[in-house]
């Protein structure tokens, strides 16, 4: 009779490093806040956009006799109504991930409140 084989288990080591490397399109994007919803694939969608005043689409200057600018005629100004919401990007990513992203900005925001809190203390005299 042969001996049953013995199955060993991969050992894994105790720690791994994790590199981050920007990509080619990484960015520092402004964010007043974040549009959001799923779509018909079930994954969930965080649109961040920074807000605005609208930027007019012409003015007009009075000139003197020499052709030199004096002031705008803000009577003339065209310009959109209201407060523009520039969309910044689209994060699309997985239910199983924005959950996981919940939770770790809930933790992390909350560890910075802390931190605030007791930066404030320090402070005060």
């Amino acid at each position: 009779m042969s001996e049953p084989q013995k199955t060993e288990l991969p050992v894994f080591p105790s720690e791994i490093p994790i590199h981050f490397v920007k990509g080619n399109h990484f960015r520092v994007a402004p964010a007043s806040g974040a549009w959001f919803g799923a779509d018909p694939q079930g994954n969930f969608h965080l649109t961040f956009y920074s807000e605005r005043m609208p930027l007019p689409k012409k003015i007009i200057f009075k000139l003197n006799e020499k052709g030199q600018f004096l002031h705008e005629d803000i009577t003339k100004r065209e310009s959109k109504d209201g407060i523009v919401r520039e969309l910044e990007i689209d994060i699309v990513m997985s239910i199983a991930s924005a959950q996981g992203l919940l939770q770790l900005l809930s933790q992390n925001l909350q560890a910075a409140v802390e931190a605030s809190k007791m930066a404030d203390k320090m402070e005060k005299p």
